[in-house]
C-alpha cells in the first residue's frame, strides 16, 4: 500500500507519495521494494494512487502513453482500467477487494467562475463515486491499508494542526520546506506502524500557472531534496 499526501496551498498544490511497493498474498507482503516511483506526470499536472499493483500500475502506464488534456480523460482511463480488471480477473476472489480499496490522488490546472487560473487536487476513489472526481478542499491524506479509522483521524487532526501553523505568507521556498518537514515526520512515524510504508518519499508540485516540479527519495533522516522542472 501506499501512503499519499496532497496539500492545495492555492497558488501551487503539493502531492507526496512514499517509495514502498508490496505485493501481498494471503494476507502477508511477499514481495517489497523501496524505489517505486508513484507519482505521474501529466500535461495537467500529477497523479498518484493506492492499492492494488496490478490496477494501479495498468491505469499509470496507460496515462503515461496518452497526452492527457482534461480529468475526464483521466478518469475515463481509471473506469475502462477498472471494468477490464474485474472482468479478466472475474474468477479471482481478491479482486473486488482491490477494486473497493484502490483510489488516486491528482492535482490539476483550470480556470474559477471569473477564468483566474488556479490548481486544484482531486479525488477518485470508488467509496466516493465511481465514475467522477471529488474536489480537495486544502489537506488530503491517504492512509495505507491496516491503519484505523481512529489512528486516521488522530494522524490527520496532527497534521492539519502543524500545515495551518505555517505562515502562508512566506517565500514559497520556506512554505514548501516547512511542508516537506511535517510531510517527513508523518512519512516516518507511519513507517513505524506499518511495514506497508517507506519513510522515503517523492513530491510533486504543481504551480496555477502550470509550471510543475518534481523532487524524488526525501526523508526524515536526509531532509535536502532538488526541485526538478518536468
Amino acid at each position: 500500500m501506499t501512503l499519499l499526501v496532497a496539500i492545495n496551498y492555492g497558488n501551487f498544490a503539493l502531492i507526496a507519495a512514499d517509495k514502498k511497493m508490496v505485493e501481498y498474498a494471503d494476507g502477508k507482503i511477499v514481495y517489497s521494494n523501496e524505489e517505486a516511483l508513484k507519482i505521474v506526470h501529466t500535461k495537467i499536472g500529477f497523479i498518484t494512487g493506492q492499492g492494488s499493483v496490478e490496477l494501479l500500475d495498468l491505469v499509470k502506464n496507460r496515462i503515461a502513453r496518452s497526452e492527457v488534456v482534461s480529468t475526464d480523460q483521466i478518469v475515463d482511463v481509471i473506469v475502462s482500467e477498472r471494468s477490464s480488471l474485474q472482468v479478466n480477473k472475474m474468477d479471482d476472489d481478491s479482486i473486488n477487494h482491490w477494486l473497493r480499496c484502490t483510489g488516486w490522488i491528482l492535482s490539476y490546472c483550470t480556470v474559477d467562475d471569473l477564468d483566474k487560473p488556479i490548481v486544484r487536487i482531486a479525488q477518485y476513489h470508488p467509496s466516493l463515486h465511481e465514475s467522477a472526481l471529488a474536489v480537495v478542499d486544502k489537506i488530503r491524506i491517504g492512509f495505507p491499508i491496516g491503519v484505523t479509522l481512529e489512528d486516521s483521524r488522530k494522524w490527520m487532526s496532527e497534521f492539519e494542526g502543524r500545515i495551518g501553523a505555517i505562515n502562508k505568507d512566506l517565500s514559497f521556498e520556506a512554505v514548501l520546506g516547512s511542508s516537506i518537514f511535517h510531510i517527513s515526520w508523518l512519512m516516518d512515524e507511519l513507517s513505524k506502524m506499518t511495514d506497508s510504508v517507506s519513510s522515503c518519499f517523492d513530491i510533486g508540485v504543481l504551480f496555477d500557472n502550470h509550471e510543475s516540479y518534481m523532487a524524488e527519495n526525501i526523508s526524515r533522516a536526509s531532509s535536502e531534496f532538488e526541485l526538478i522542472k518536468v
